[in-house]
């Protein structure tokens, strides 16, 4: 899919760019037909049609480009149709042309592709705003509004329905003809049906940003990679820190309600926020990958047991997962990307074995062999029943017991308010599990008063690099035979 994609903006961006600007302007129906012929005759199988085509200027800077219809099919048997509309184009004189004012008369129709559960969707556009650059990438800047948008797998069936979505897109030269680029994908109004239940959101965000890109690094990243997919080669990816010095994806949730009648549970989820990046070490040749997991508010009622449920901690609760790891070789992570790449073409790799499933410890070992390091701070696990906070520092080392040394200290909140919640439950079996487990956390532990004045324990974990092991400078061996 990532080659695809790639492809496809890289046959756009070539051979729908501008002609060479000018005072006057282009002639805009011979620039508008060699767009269309060459899209049609591009090797990506799209084919784009255009009824009734009339323009309020042959040439000149400006125009206004009005159509009867829009047809475009893709793949196996997708498709996508638009009616009567029009478009304003203005071209300027260093090549780059500008769009916007888009008016459709109705919504835009698409058909999925003739496999099973074909899908069929239905939006309106209501806002359409960009420019077309004539270098190496397809839009410098875009502004995307659609709204009412349906999407129905077959007839009768409860559509899914977004109630806006937007999306906007921007592309900034730097020195050395490295670009800057962000986008941003808001959906709001999210509502699911199912025949067990569906699901509510309020909104969803996605956000991309990557600094100091290189076009051509990573045009070329992917034509190796698609080399890869098709059999055709299994050589080295080009180094990963070519592309760019950095990039962040950051996925935002807000508002989620869920409902599943089957079991009749409740999912509610206040907010939630993934992001990842990674970014050129100080050495060119490793990599820092970093990632967090956050969220508030997650409840689950009309559960099999929901006293069980809430005394667990699950009503509401907060979390904060950060995982940091340095010094990854950039070498060894294009290695990992090429394996998932032929397990998803199910050819097998050297670390896929004959079921199809990756063996992730060569790139763990690679890791180890060069002190990568993982770093978890300010960890936080929050609920009614308790608390989890702490963090550590690790460095990966696979000849060692433990694969790793370095140090991690946690501190344990509420255990004995979780033991006595599961107590007061009817279910002897959970009263009985609760009293082991809390006696064994709390021999464990060491306690101490938290910053709010409430008892929590301590767990100080040392790793040594000779393969030791203590917890609050006990032996771990000792105490676990205890």
């Amino acid at each position: 899919m990532l080659q695809r994609c790639l492809a496809i903006c890289t046959l756009l961006s070539l051979c729908l760019a501008p002609v060479a600007g000018s005072a006057d302007g282009p002639e805009w129906r011979p620039l508008i037909e060699s767009w269309v012929e060459a899209l049609n005759e591009g090797e990506e199988g799209i084919t784009l049609s255009i009824e009734g085509l009339a323009l309020s200027e042959e040439s000149g800077p400006s125009t206004v480009a009005r159509f009867d219809g829009l047809a475009l099919t893709f793949g196996k048997g997708g498709s996508a149709e638009a009616g009567r509309g029009s478009l304003s184009l203005d071209a300027s004189e260093e090549g780059t042309i500008s769009f916007g004012s888009l008016e459709l008369d109705g919504p835009v129709t698409v058909l999925g592709r003739r496999e099973p559960n074909r899908v069929t969707l239905t939006f309106d556009v209501s806002r359409l705003d960009g420019t077309w650059d004539g270098g190496h990438f397809l839009f410098s800047h875009l502004d995307l509004l659609i709204e009412n948008f349906l999407a129905r797998k077959e007839e009768g069936e409860e559509p899914v329905a977004i109630r806006r979505v937007s999306a906007d897109m921007l592309v900034t030269p730097i020195e050395g003809g490295r670009y800057d680029q962000s986008a941003n994908l808001v959906a709001q109004g999210l509502d699911i049906e199912t025949p067990d239940g569906g699901m509510a959101l309020d909104r969803l965000v996605l956000q991309l940003q990557s600094h100091e890109n290189d076009f051509d690094a990573i045009q070329a990243w992917g034509e190796r990679l698609k080399a890869a997919e098709s059999g055709q080669s299994r050589d080295p990816l080009p180094p990963i820190g070519s592309m760019w010095r950095d990039s962040r994806v950051v996925f935002l949730m807000a508002g989620m309600l869920a409902e599943n009648k089957n079991d009749q549970q409740i999912v509610w989820l206040e907010d939630l926020r993934i992001e990842t990046a990674i970014a050129r070490g100080e050495e060119l040749d490793r990599l820092t990958l970093s990632f967090l997991l956050e969220g508030v508010g997650l409840e689950v009622e009309g559960s099999a047991d929901p006293d069980l449920a809430r005394a667990a901690g699950l009503t509401p609760s907060h979390w904060r997962l950060p995982l940091v790891a340095e010094g990854v070789p950039d070498q060894a992570l294009g290695r990992m990307i090429l394996d998932l790449v032929a397990q998803e073409s199910k050819r097998k790799g050297p670390v896929i074995d004959p079921e199809g499933k990756i063996d992730m410890m060569p790139f763990f070992k690679s890791l180890g062999r060069v002190g990568a390091r993982l770093i978890f701070e300010d960890l936080l696990i929050s609920g009614p029943a308790g608390s989890l906070t702490g963090g550590g520092r690790l460095t990966l080392a696979p000849q060692l017991p433990f694969g790793v040394f370095g140090e991690v200290s946690l501190s344990l909140g509420g255990v004995e308010e979780a033991e006595e919640a599961l107590r007061a439950t009817d279910d002897p079996d959970a009263a009985k599990i609760a009293f082991l487990f809390s006696t064994f956390l709390k021999g464990l532990g060491s306690p101490e008063v938290g910053p709010d004045g409430a008892l929590v324990y301590r767990y100080d974990l040392h790793l040594g690099e000779d393969g030791s092991a203590l917890l609050n400078t006990l032996p771990l061996d000792g105490l676990l035979d205890r």
